[in-house]
Protein backbone atom coordinates (compact mmCIF):
# COMPACT_ATOMS: atom_id res chain seq x y z
CA UNK A 1 0.00 0.00 0.00
CA UNK A 2 1.31 3.70 -1.15
CA UNK A 3 2.51 5.74 1.74
CA UNK A 4 0.90 9.20 2.23
CA UNK A 5 3.75 11.20 0.76
CA UNK A 6 3.92 8.90 -1.95
CA UNK A 7 -0.03 9.57 -3.32
CA UNK A 8 0.56 13.30 -1.94
CA UNK A 9 3.42 13.29 -4.35
CA UNK A 10 1.22 11.30 -7.45
CA UNK A 11 -1.57 14.11 -6.99
CA UNK A 12 0.31 17.27 -7.24
CA UNK A 13 2.42 15.78 -10.45
CA UNK A 14 -0.78 15.06 -12.19
CA UNK A 15 -2.32 18.69 -11.32
CA UNK A 16 1.38 20.13 -12.52
CA UNK A 17 0.71 17.81 -16.03
CA UNK A 18 -2.64 19.59 -16.29
CA UNK A 19 -1.52 23.14 -15.30
CA UNK A 20 1.32 22.79 -18.65
CA UNK A 21 -1.21 21.25 -20.77
CA UNK A 22 -3.38 24.39 -19.97
CA UNK A 23 -0.90 26.95 -20.59
CA UNK A 24 0.35 24.66 -23.85
CA UNK A 25 -3.25 24.83 -25.43
CA UNK A 26 -4.00 28.46 -24.15
CA UNK A 27 -1.87 29.90 -27.26
CA UNK A 28 -3.87 27.69 -29.79
CA UNK A 29 -6.96 28.81 -28.80
CA UNK A 30 -5.88 32.67 -27.94
CA UNK A 31 -4.75 32.47 -31.62
CA UNK A 32 -8.04 30.94 -32.68
CA UNK A 33 -9.99 33.93 -30.73
CA UNK A 34 -7.68 36.59 -32.25
CA UNK A 35 -8.77 35.15 -36.00
CA UNK A 36 -12.56 34.47 -34.55
CA UNK A 37 -12.78 38.16 -33.50
CA UNK A 38 -10.69 40.24 -35.42
CA UNK A 39 -10.22 38.98 -38.65
CA UNK A 40 -11.73 40.71 -41.72
CA UNK A 41 -12.83 39.16 -44.98
CA UNK A 42 -11.03 41.79 -47.20
CA UNK A 43 -7.94 40.65 -49.76
CA UNK A 44 -4.75 42.48 -48.85
CA UNK A 45 -1.48 42.56 -51.19
CA UNK A 46 -0.34 39.88 -53.09
CA UNK A 47 -3.86 38.11 -51.78
CA UNK A 48 -4.84 39.55 -54.87
CA UNK A 49 -2.55 38.18 -56.90
CA UNK A 50 -3.94 34.81 -55.56
CA UNK A 51 -7.31 35.72 -57.54
CA UNK A 52 -5.30 35.15 -61.00
CA UNK A 53 -5.02 31.12 -59.89
CA UNK A 54 -9.42 31.12 -60.24
CA UNK A 55 -9.31 33.21 -63.37
CA UNK A 56 -6.78 31.09 -64.83
CA UNK A 57 -8.93 28.06 -64.52
CA UNK A 58 -10.70 29.50 -67.70
CA UNK A 59 -8.16 27.82 -70.08
CA UNK A 60 -6.11 24.88 -70.84
CA UNK A 61 -2.89 26.08 -69.08
CA UNK A 62 -4.27 26.24 -65.58
CA UNK A 63 -2.61 23.91 -64.16
CA UNK A 64 1.12 24.57 -65.50
CA UNK A 65 0.67 28.51 -64.78
CA UNK A 66 -0.44 27.58 -60.70
CA UNK A 67 3.31 26.83 -60.20
CA UNK A 68 4.29 29.88 -62.29
CA UNK A 69 6.68 32.59 -60.06
CA UNK A 70 5.44 35.32 -57.80
CA UNK A 71 8.70 37.60 -56.46
CA UNK A 72 11.12 34.75 -55.82
CA UNK A 73 8.89 32.09 -55.18
CA UNK A 74 6.45 29.41 -56.32
CA UNK A 75 3.34 29.49 -54.15
CA UNK A 76 1.89 26.38 -55.66
CA UNK A 77 0.39 25.13 -52.28
CA UNK A 78 -1.41 28.77 -51.66
CA UNK A 79 -2.79 28.54 -54.66
CA UNK A 80 -3.80 24.59 -54.62
CA UNK A 81 -5.65 25.97 -51.49
CA UNK A 82 -7.19 29.03 -52.98
CA UNK A 83 -8.83 26.35 -55.73
CA UNK A 84 -10.12 23.99 -52.86
CA UNK A 85 -11.40 26.58 -50.71
CA UNK A 86 -13.17 28.45 -53.34
CA UNK A 87 -16.05 26.25 -53.94
CA UNK A 88 -17.04 26.42 -49.85
CA UNK A 89 -16.13 30.11 -49.21
CA UNK A 90 -15.40 31.75 -52.04
CA UNK A 91 -12.25 34.85 -51.64
CA UNK A 92 -13.23 34.72 -48.08
CA UNK A 93 -9.04 35.12 -46.94
CA UNK A 94 -10.23 34.04 -43.38
CA UNK A 95 -10.46 30.68 -44.51
CA UNK A 96 -6.63 31.27 -45.47
CA UNK A 97 -6.26 32.50 -41.86
CA UNK A 98 -7.42 29.10 -40.85
CA UNK A 99 -5.34 27.45 -42.66
CA UNK A 100 -2.74 29.48 -41.24
CA UNK A 101 -3.78 28.40 -37.40
CA UNK A 102 -4.09 23.83 -38.61
CA UNK A 103 -0.35 24.46 -40.20
CA UNK A 104 1.10 25.91 -37.21
CA UNK A 105 -1.39 23.23 -34.81
CA UNK A 106 0.57 20.87 -37.55
CA UNK A 107 3.89 22.77 -35.93
CA UNK A 108 2.87 21.91 -32.51
CA UNK A 109 1.78 18.26 -32.75
CA UNK A 110 5.53 17.93 -34.12
CA UNK A 111 7.04 19.51 -31.75
CA UNK A 112 5.66 17.52 -28.83
CA UNK A 113 6.90 14.08 -30.27
CA UNK A 114 10.10 15.88 -31.16
CA UNK A 115 9.66 17.08 -27.27
CA UNK A 116 9.61 13.61 -26.33
CA UNK A 117 11.85 11.83 -28.47
CA UNK A 118 14.33 14.19 -26.80
CA UNK A 119 13.57 14.17 -23.22
CA UNK A 120 12.61 9.71 -23.51
CA UNK A 121 12.96 9.65 -19.69
CA UNK A 122 11.77 13.34 -18.38
CA UNK A 123 8.12 13.79 -20.04
CA UNK A 124 7.48 16.81 -17.41
CA UNK A 125 10.73 18.51 -19.25
CA UNK A 126 9.39 17.65 -22.55
CA UNK A 127 5.79 18.77 -21.51
CA UNK A 128 7.27 22.41 -20.24
CA UNK A 129 9.58 22.90 -23.70
CA UNK A 130 6.34 22.14 -25.73
CA UNK A 131 4.63 24.71 -23.41
CA UNK A 132 7.01 27.13 -23.94
CA UNK A 133 7.17 26.76 -27.73
CA UNK A 134 3.41 26.92 -28.68
CA UNK A 135 3.61 29.89 -27.19
CA UNK A 136 6.16 31.26 -29.07
CA UNK A 137 4.69 29.69 -32.01
CA UNK A 138 1.54 30.91 -31.81
CA UNK A 139 2.56 34.34 -30.38
CA UNK A 140 -0.17 37.28 -30.53
CA UNK A 141 2.98 38.94 -31.49
CA UNK A 142 2.32 37.98 -35.04
CA UNK A 143 -0.78 39.51 -34.68
CA UNK A 144 -0.48 41.12 -38.25
CA UNK A 145 0.55 38.14 -40.05
CA UNK A 146 -2.13 35.92 -38.28
CA UNK A 147 -5.15 38.63 -39.51
CA UNK A 148 -3.33 38.12 -42.85
CA UNK A 149 -4.34 35.98 -45.10
CA UNK A 150 -1.91 36.18 -47.62
CA UNK A 151 0.80 35.07 -44.97
CA UNK A 152 -0.45 31.22 -45.12
CA UNK A 153 2.40 30.37 -47.06
CA UNK A 154 4.88 31.15 -43.91
CA UNK A 155 3.12 28.75 -41.72
CA UNK A 156 2.92 25.67 -44.79
CA UNK A 157 7.15 26.24 -44.75
CA UNK A 158 7.26 25.60 -40.91
CA UNK A 159 4.90 22.93 -41.11
CA UNK A 160 6.52 20.67 -43.75
CA UNK A 161 9.84 21.75 -41.92
CA UNK A 162 8.31 20.20 -38.73
CA UNK A 163 6.52 17.31 -40.43
CA UNK A 164 9.92 16.63 -42.12
CA UNK A 165 12.20 16.57 -38.96
CA UNK A 166 8.88 14.28 -37.65
CA UNK A 167 9.66 11.85 -39.94
CA UNK A 168 13.21 11.46 -39.97
CA UNK A 169 13.53 10.32 -36.64
CA UNK A 170 15.11 6.97 -35.77
CA UNK A 171 12.53 4.22 -36.96
CA UNK A 172 12.01 1.26 -39.25
CA UNK A 173 12.25 1.58 -42.78
CA UNK A 174 14.42 3.70 -42.79
CA UNK A 175 14.46 4.51 -46.74
CA UNK A 176 10.77 5.38 -46.82
CA UNK A 177 11.34 7.43 -44.20
CA UNK A 178 13.76 9.72 -46.18
CA UNK A 179 10.87 9.63 -48.92
CA UNK A 180 8.92 11.16 -46.74
CA UNK A 181 11.15 13.89 -45.74
CA UNK A 182 11.88 14.56 -49.54
CA UNK A 183 8.19 14.88 -49.93
CA UNK A 184 7.52 17.33 -46.95
CA UNK A 185 11.00 19.35 -48.16
CA UNK A 186 9.47 19.73 -52.13
CA UNK A 187 6.35 21.03 -50.77
CA UNK A 188 8.40 23.25 -48.56
CA UNK A 189 9.91 24.50 -51.88
CA UNK A 190 6.57 25.41 -53.24
CA UNK A 191 5.20 27.18 -50.71
CA UNK A 192 7.94 29.83 -50.34
CA UNK A 193 11.48 30.51 -51.95
CA UNK A 194 12.71 29.80 -48.06
CA UNK A 195 11.13 26.64 -48.14
CA UNK A 196 14.75 25.84 -50.58
CA UNK A 197 16.24 25.78 -47.10
CA UNK A 198 14.83 22.12 -45.88
CA UNK A 199 16.83 20.11 -48.34
CA UNK A 200 19.89 21.32 -46.61
CA UNK A 201 18.58 21.13 -43.61
CA UNK A 202 16.60 18.08 -42.92
CA UNK A 203 19.41 15.53 -43.77
CA UNK A 204 20.71 17.11 -40.38
CA UNK A 205 18.19 14.99 -39.07
CA UNK A 206 18.09 11.43 -40.76
CA UNK A 207 21.92 11.55 -41.78
CA UNK A 208 23.33 10.50 -38.69
CA UNK A 209 21.07 7.47 -38.25
CA UNK A 210 20.49 6.15 -42.02
CA UNK A 211 22.67 2.88 -42.23
CA UNK A 212 22.11 2.90 -46.22
CA UNK A 213 23.46 6.36 -46.67
CA UNK A 214 24.46 5.99 -49.79
CA UNK A 215 21.11 4.98 -51.25
CA UNK A 216 19.58 7.59 -49.13
CA UNK A 217 22.04 9.85 -50.68
CA UNK A 218 20.91 8.87 -54.22
CA UNK A 219 17.29 8.95 -53.22
CA UNK A 220 17.45 12.94 -51.69
CA UNK A 221 20.18 13.83 -54.19
CA UNK A 222 17.24 12.95 -57.52
CA UNK A 223 14.48 14.66 -55.41
CA UNK A 224 16.25 17.46 -55.08
CA UNK A 225 17.69 17.60 -58.60
CA UNK A 226 14.04 17.07 -59.90
CA UNK A 227 12.68 20.14 -57.75
CA UNK A 228 15.13 22.19 -58.43
CA UNK A 229 14.88 21.42 -62.34
CA UNK A 230 10.76 22.14 -61.84
CA UNK A 231 11.66 25.28 -59.29
CA UNK A 232 14.13 27.06 -61.14
CA UNK A 233 12.82 26.31 -65.41
CA UNK A 234 11.93 30.05 -66.71
CA UNK A 235 13.12 31.27 -62.94
CA UNK A 236 14.33 34.85 -62.60
CA UNK A 237 16.07 36.52 -59.50
CA UNK A 238 13.87 39.45 -58.58
CA UNK A 239 15.17 40.42 -55.37
CA UNK A 240 15.66 44.29 -54.97
CA UNK A 241 19.03 43.32 -52.73
CA UNK A 242 20.87 43.63 -55.70
CA UNK A 243 24.57 42.75 -53.93
CA UNK A 244 23.97 45.30 -50.95
CA UNK A 245 24.77 42.99 -48.45
CA UNK A 246 27.83 41.73 -49.89
CA UNK A 247 29.03 45.57 -50.11
CA UNK A 248 28.02 46.39 -46.50
CA UNK A 249 28.61 43.17 -44.52
CA UNK A 250 28.29 45.19 -41.18
CA UNK A 251 24.78 46.46 -42.22
CA UNK A 252 23.54 42.73 -43.46
CA UNK A 253 25.24 41.00 -39.67
CA UNK A 254 22.74 43.89 -38.19
CA UNK A 255 20.26 43.27 -40.64
CA UNK A 256 20.07 39.48 -39.42
CA UNK A 257 20.67 40.26 -35.79
CA UNK A 258 17.83 42.48 -35.78
CA UNK A 259 15.43 39.84 -37.63
CA UNK A 260 16.31 36.81 -34.59
CA UNK A 261 15.39 39.35 -32.00
CA UNK A 262 12.48 41.26 -32.73
CA UNK A 263 10.10 39.02 -31.29
CA UNK A 264 11.56 39.41 -28.09
CA UNK A 265 13.17 43.69 -28.86
CA UNK A 266 9.92 45.26 -30.03
CA UNK A 267 8.68 44.83 -26.28
CA UNK A 268 10.40 48.16 -25.65
CA UNK A 269 8.41 49.78 -28.40
CA UNK A 270 9.53 51.06 -31.87
CA UNK A 271 11.95 52.97 -33.70
CA UNK A 272 15.37 52.94 -32.63
CA UNK A 273 15.17 51.69 -29.48
CA UNK A 274 13.46 48.35 -30.39
CA UNK A 275 16.39 47.87 -33.09
CA UNK A 276 18.94 48.31 -30.60
CA UNK A 277 17.04 45.35 -28.10
CA UNK A 278 16.27 43.28 -31.33
CA UNK A 279 19.94 43.49 -31.99
CA UNK A 280 21.12 42.76 -28.29
CA UNK A 281 18.35 39.68 -28.31
CA UNK A 282 19.27 38.21 -31.75
CA UNK A 283 23.02 38.43 -30.23
CA UNK A 284 22.21 36.22 -27.38
CA UNK A 285 20.31 33.76 -29.10
CA UNK A 286 22.91 33.46 -31.93
CA UNK A 287 25.70 33.31 -29.16
CA UNK A 288 23.36 30.37 -27.30
CA UNK A 289 23.07 28.77 -30.53
CA UNK A 290 27.03 28.31 -31.19
CA UNK A 291 27.87 27.69 -27.62
CA UNK A 292 25.13 24.65 -27.45
CA UNK A 293 26.97 23.24 -31.11
CA UNK A 294 30.44 23.93 -30.09
CA UNK A 295 29.50 22.05 -26.76
CA UNK A 296 27.92 19.21 -28.69
CA UNK A 297 30.85 18.73 -30.95
CA UNK A 298 33.34 18.54 -27.73
CA UNK A 299 31.20 15.71 -26.07
CA UNK A 300 31.45 13.41 -29.04
CA UNK A 301 27.79 11.77 -27.64
CA UNK A 302 26.54 10.08 -30.95
CA UNK A 303 23.20 9.83 -28.67
CA UNK A 304 22.94 13.32 -27.71
CA UNK A 305 23.98 14.21 -31.01
CA UNK A 306 20.67 11.81 -32.36
CA UNK A 307 18.47 13.65 -30.02
CA UNK A 308 19.59 17.16 -30.69
CA UNK A 309 19.48 16.67 -34.36
CA UNK A 310 16.43 17.96 -35.67
CA UNK A 311 16.95 20.91 -33.00
CA UNK A 312 19.96 21.82 -34.96
CA UNK A 313 18.33 21.52 -38.27
CA UNK A 314 15.20 23.64 -36.85
CA UNK A 315 17.86 26.31 -35.38
CA UNK A 316 19.94 26.68 -38.76
CA UNK A 317 16.11 27.37 -40.74
CA UNK A 318 16.11 30.50 -38.29
CA UNK A 319 19.57 31.09 -38.63
CA UNK A 320 19.48 30.75 -42.71
CA UNK A 321 16.17 33.09 -42.93
CA UNK A 322 17.45 35.78 -41.26
CA UNK A 323 20.71 35.25 -43.77
CA UNK A 324 18.77 35.24 -46.46
CA UNK A 325 16.03 38.24 -45.55
CA UNK A 326 19.36 40.16 -44.95
CA UNK A 327 20.53 39.40 -48.34
CA UNK A 328 17.26 40.38 -50.06
CA UNK A 329 15.58 42.55 -47.66
CA UNK A 330 18.50 45.47 -46.55
CA UNK A 331 17.84 47.36 -48.84
CA UNK A 332 14.98 48.29 -47.40
CA UNK A 333 16.64 49.49 -44.26
CA UNK A 334 17.30 47.62 -41.19
CA UNK A 335 14.33 49.03 -39.44
CA UNK A 336 12.14 46.46 -42.14
CA UNK A 337 13.73 43.54 -40.43
CA UNK A 338 11.15 44.06 -37.46
CA UNK A 339 8.27 43.35 -39.55
CA UNK A 340 5.66 41.19 -37.67
CA UNK A 341 5.73 38.64 -40.72
CA UNK A 342 9.40 37.74 -40.25
CA UNK A 343 8.25 36.37 -37.22
CA UNK A 344 6.69 33.47 -37.69
CA UNK A 345 9.99 32.32 -39.63
CA UNK A 346 12.47 34.18 -36.30
CA UNK A 347 10.85 32.33 -33.98
CA UNK A 348 12.69 28.59 -34.81
CA UNK A 349 15.53 29.70 -33.17
CA UNK A 350 14.93 30.37 -30.03
CA UNK A 351 12.03 27.31 -30.22
CA UNK A 352 14.71 25.13 -30.59
CA UNK A 353 17.32 26.66 -28.20
CA UNK A 354 14.39 25.45 -25.81
CA UNK A 355 15.53 21.99 -26.58
CA UNK A 356 19.13 22.01 -27.99
CA UNK A 357 20.34 23.84 -25.47
CA UNK A 358 19.47 21.59 -22.27
CA UNK A 359 20.61 19.05 -24.27
CA UNK A 360 24.12 20.27 -25.26
CA UNK A 361 24.36 21.11 -21.48
CA UNK A 362 22.61 18.28 -19.59
CA UNK A 363 25.94 18.01 -18.15
CA UNK A 364 26.57 21.87 -16.61
CA UNK A 365 23.47 21.50 -13.91
CA UNK A 366 25.14 24.91 -12.65
CA UNK A 367 24.39 26.74 -15.30
CA UNK A 368 20.51 25.31 -15.72
CA UNK A 369 18.79 28.49 -13.17
CA UNK A 370 20.74 31.36 -15.37
CA UNK A 371 19.26 29.60 -19.20
CA UNK A 372 15.82 29.19 -17.46
CA UNK A 373 15.86 33.21 -15.89
CA UNK A 374 16.74 34.18 -19.80
CA UNK A 375 14.06 31.92 -21.08
CA UNK A 376 11.84 33.57 -18.79
CA UNK A 377 13.02 37.41 -19.55
CA UNK A 378 12.75 36.35 -22.95
CA UNK A 379 9.18 34.98 -23.22
CA UNK A 380 8.02 37.93 -20.54
CA UNK A 381 9.27 39.96 -23.40
CA UNK A 382 7.86 38.16 -25.93
CA UNK A 383 4.53 38.71 -24.25
CA UNK A 384 4.87 42.35 -23.60
CA UNK A 385 5.16 42.33 -27.50
CA UNK A 386 2.16 40.04 -27.83
CA UNK A 387 -0.16 42.66 -25.98
CA UNK A 388 1.20 45.63 -27.64
CA UNK A 389 0.33 43.75 -30.89
CA UNK A 390 -2.77 42.39 -28.96
CA UNK A 391 -3.68 46.64 -28.23
CA UNK A 392 -3.62 47.51 -31.93
CA UNK A 393 -5.75 44.07 -33.34
CA UNK A 394 -9.12 46.61 -32.98
CA UNK A 395 -7.64 49.35 -34.87
CA UNK A 396 -6.15 47.07 -37.27
CA UNK A 397 -10.05 45.54 -37.59
CA UNK A 398 -11.51 48.37 -38.40
CA UNK A 399 -9.14 49.82 -41.17
CA UNK A 400 -9.67 46.57 -42.21
CA UNK A 401 -13.28 47.15 -42.13
CA UNK A 402 -12.52 50.79 -43.98
CA UNK A 403 -10.44 49.20 -46.41
CA UNK A 404 -13.28 46.60 -47.36
CA UNK A 405 -16.04 49.98 -47.64
CA UNK A 406 -13.65 50.72 -50.36
CA UNK A 407 -12.93 47.92 -52.38
CA UNK A 408 -16.92 47.73 -52.36
CA UNK A 409 -17.19 51.29 -54.04
CA UNK A 410 -14.12 50.69 -56.11
CA UNK A 411 -16.60 50.81 -59.51
CA UNK A 412 -18.46 53.88 -58.53
CA UNK A 413 -16.37 56.04 -56.29
CA UNK A 414 -12.94 54.98 -56.25
CA UNK A 415 -10.71 55.77 -53.48
CA UNK A 416 -7.34 55.18 -54.84
CA UNK A 417 -5.15 56.27 -51.83
CA UNK A 418 -7.05 53.59 -49.64
CA UNK A 419 -6.58 51.33 -53.00
CA UNK A 420 -3.14 51.60 -53.23
CA UNK A 421 -2.75 50.29 -49.32
CA UNK A 422 -4.52 47.28 -50.41
CA UNK A 423 -2.78 46.59 -54.05
CA UNK A 424 0.27 48.75 -55.38
CA UNK A 425 -1.64 48.84 -58.58
CA UNK A 426 -5.02 49.77 -58.11
CA UNK A 427 -6.08 49.49 -61.85
CA UNK A 428 -4.97 45.25 -61.16
CA UNK A 429 -7.58 45.30 -58.01
CA UNK A 430 -10.27 47.11 -59.88
CA UNK A 431 -10.40 44.08 -62.61
CA UNK A 432 -9.94 41.31 -59.84
CA UNK A 433 -12.18 42.90 -57.89
CA UNK A 434 -14.69 43.34 -60.81
CA UNK A 435 -13.60 39.37 -61.73
CA UNK A 436 -14.40 37.79 -58.30
CA UNK A 437 -17.62 39.97 -57.88
CA UNK A 438 -19.16 38.76 -61.13
CA UNK A 439 -18.36 35.10 -60.07
CA UNK A 440 -19.95 35.36 -56.63
CA UNK A 441 -16.55 35.12 -54.82
CA UNK A 442 -16.88 38.67 -53.07
CA UNK A 443 -19.10 39.01 -50.06
CA UNK A 444 -20.84 41.44 -50.29
CA UNK A 445 -20.40 42.00 -54.09
CA UNK A 446 -18.90 45.40 -55.72
CA UNK A 447 -21.81 48.38 -55.87
CA UNK A 448 -22.50 48.09 -59.17
CA UNK A 449 -24.54 51.42 -58.85
CA UNK A 450 -23.48 54.88 -57.49
CA UNK A 451 -27.63 55.24 -56.30
CA UNK A 452 -27.17 55.16 -52.63
CA UNK A 453 -31.48 54.55 -52.60
CA UNK A 454 -30.79 50.80 -53.58
CA UNK A 455 -28.22 49.65 -50.81
CA UNK A 456 -30.14 51.83 -47.88
CA UNK A 457 -31.79 50.16 -45.13
CA UNK A 458 -34.30 53.05 -44.46
CA UNK A 459 -34.56 56.60 -46.81
CA UNK A 460 -35.23 59.00 -43.84
CA UNK A 461 -31.93 59.90 -41.36
CA UNK A 462 -31.85 57.98 -38.28
CA UNK A 463 -30.75 59.73 -35.17
CA UNK A 464 -28.82 56.86 -33.42
CA UNK A 465 -26.77 56.45 -36.63
CA UNK A 466 -25.66 59.76 -36.16
CA UNK A 467 -25.44 63.17 -37.97
CA UNK A 468 -23.45 65.90 -39.88
CA UNK A 469 -22.58 68.17 -37.02
CA UNK A 470 -20.81 70.71 -39.07
CA UNK A 471 -19.57 71.94 -42.64
CA UNK A 472 -17.53 74.85 -43.77
CA UNK A 473 -16.81 75.79 -47.71
CA UNK A 474 -13.18 76.29 -48.62
CA UNK A 475 -11.53 77.59 -51.58
CA UNK A 476 -11.97 74.35 -53.46
CA UNK A 477 -14.61 72.69 -52.23
CA UNK A 478 -16.59 71.92 -48.86
CA UNK A 479 -15.06 70.28 -45.38
CA UNK A 480 -17.95 68.14 -43.47
CA UNK A 481 -17.63 66.77 -40.02
CA UNK A 482 -20.19 64.59 -37.88
CA UNK A 483 -20.86 60.96 -35.90
CA UNK A 484 -21.63 57.67 -37.56
CA UNK A 485 -22.52 54.60 -36.29
CA UNK A 486 -24.07 51.19 -36.73
CA UNK A 487 -26.68 50.81 -33.80
CA UNK A 488 -27.01 47.40 -34.49
CA UNK A 489 -23.51 46.58 -34.42
CA UNK A 490 -22.97 48.79 -30.91
CA UNK A 491 -19.78 50.15 -32.91
CA UNK A 492 -18.67 53.05 -35.23
CA UNK A 493 -19.71 52.86 -38.54
CA UNK A 494 -17.13 51.06 -41.02
CA UNK A 495 -17.38 54.23 -43.66
CA UNK A 496 -19.48 57.10 -44.82
CA UNK A 497 -20.99 57.43 -48.00
CA UNK A 498 -20.91 61.18 -49.09
CA UNK A 499 -23.73 61.44 -51.24
CA UNK A 500 -24.29 64.25 -53.71
CA UNK A 501 -27.90 64.92 -54.90
CA UNK A 502 -29.68 67.26 -57.52
CA UNK A 503 -32.36 68.98 -58.79
CA UNK A 504 -33.82 64.84 -59.03
CA UNK A 505 -33.36 64.67 -55.66
CA UNK A 506 -31.66 61.48 -55.26
CA UNK A 507 -28.10 61.20 -53.76
CA UNK A 508 -25.64 59.54 -55.33
CA UNK A 509 -22.17 58.49 -54.00
CA UNK A 510 -19.37 60.76 -54.93
CA UNK A 511 -16.70 59.70 -51.59
CA UNK A 512 -16.28 57.48 -49.32
CA UNK A 513 -14.83 58.74 -45.72
CA UNK A 514 -13.22 56.66 -42.52
CA UNK A 515 -14.73 56.80 -39.28
CA UNK A 516 -12.02 57.60 -36.55
CA UNK A 517 -9.79 58.61 -39.00
CA UNK A 518 -7.42 61.73 -39.25
CA UNK A 519 -9.52 64.57 -39.66
CA UNK A 520 -8.92 67.00 -42.85
CA UNK A 521 -7.13 69.49 -40.34
CA UNK A 522 -4.97 66.45 -38.97
CA UNK A 523 -6.42 65.85 -35.90
CA UNK A 524 -7.58 62.59 -34.21
CA UNK A 525 -11.28 62.38 -33.58
CA UNK A 526 -12.68 61.53 -29.83
CA UNK A 527 -14.71 58.52 -28.86
CA UNK A 528 -18.25 60.08 -28.77
CA UNK A 529 -21.20 58.32 -26.97
CA UNK A 530 -22.35 55.03 -26.46
CA UNK A 531 -19.93 53.64 -29.49
CA UNK A 532 -16.22 54.05 -29.99
CA UNK A 533 -14.63 55.65 -33.03
CA UNK A 534 -17.75 57.81 -33.53
CA UNK A 535 -16.41 60.80 -35.32
CA UNK A 536 -15.62 61.38 -38.70
CA UNK A 537 -13.97 64.19 -41.09
CA UNK A 538 -13.60 64.49 -44.63
CA UNK A 539 -12.05 67.42 -47.59
CA UNK A 540 -14.41 66.78 -50.49
CA UNK A 541 -12.80 68.46 -53.35
CA UNK A 542 -15.84 70.46 -56.08
CA UNK A 543 -14.12 68.55 -58.94
CA UNK A 544 -15.40 64.99 -57.25
CA UNK A 545 -19.34 67.18 -57.23
CA UNK A 546 -21.62 67.16 -59.83
CA UNK A 547 -22.14 70.66 -61.26
CA UNK A 548 -25.68 69.80 -60.94
CA UNK A 549 -25.55 68.89 -57.20
CA UNK A 550 -27.59 70.85 -54.33
CA UNK A 551 -27.08 69.11 -51.10
CA UNK A 552 -24.88 66.81 -49.77
CA UNK A 553 -26.05 63.84 -47.77
CA UNK A 554 -24.11 61.28 -45.47
CA UNK A 555 -24.53 57.75 -44.65
CA UNK A 556 -23.24 55.02 -42.31
CA UNK A 557 -22.04 52.07 -44.44
CA UNK A 558 -21.95 48.70 -43.27
CA UNK A 559 -18.97 46.43 -44.72
CA UNK A 560 -20.43 43.25 -43.62
CA UNK A 561 -23.81 43.86 -44.94
CA UNK A 562 -23.60 46.16 -47.75
CA UNK A 563 -26.17 48.22 -46.21
CA UNK A 564 -26.24 51.96 -45.82
CA UNK A 565 -28.36 54.16 -43.31
CA UNK A 566 -28.34 57.97 -43.67
CA UNK A 567 -27.34 60.21 -40.80
CA UNK A 568 -29.22 63.30 -39.80
CA UNK A 569 -28.57 66.65 -41.47
CA UNK A 570 -27.48 67.67 -44.87
CA UNK A 571 -24.85 70.39 -46.86
CA UNK A 572 -26.72 72.61 -48.87
CA UNK A 573 -24.16 73.67 -51.45
CA UNK A 574 -26.13 76.05 -53.24
CA UNK A 575 -26.72 79.30 -51.64
CA UNK A 576 -30.42 79.66 -50.96
CA UNK A 577 -32.12 82.75 -53.04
Amino acid sequence: MASVPEVATGASRRRGRWLVLVLALASPVSVAWLIAVYAVDVPRLDDWSLATVLRSGDDASSWARLARQHVESRPLTSRLLVLALAPITGFDVRGWMAASWLAACVVSGCLLGLARATFPGSPRAALWGWAAANALVFGIAQATTWLHGCHVGSYFVLAFLALGLRVSRPGARPLLRVAAAAACAAAASFSLAVGLLAWLLLPVAWGPWVASRRRAGWLWGGAFAAVAALYFWDWAPRSPGDGIALREPHRALLYALVFLGAPFGRAVGEGDAATIASALCGTLLVAGALASGARLARARDRGRFLRAAPWIALAGFGLASAALAAWGRLAYGIESALAPRYVVWSVSLPVALLFLAPVAFEDRRRWRRPALALAAALLLAYGVTSGRALAGAADERRQHLLLKSVVAFSRVAPEYAWLGELFPWPDRLQARAGFLSARGLLHPPLVGSDRVLEIARDPEPNLEAGAIESFRRVSDGVVVVGRAALPERREGADAVLLCAAGEDGEPRVVAVAGVGTARPDGSRPAARGPYPQLEWGVRLDSSRLPAAATVLTAWAYDALTGEAVRLAGEVPLVDAP
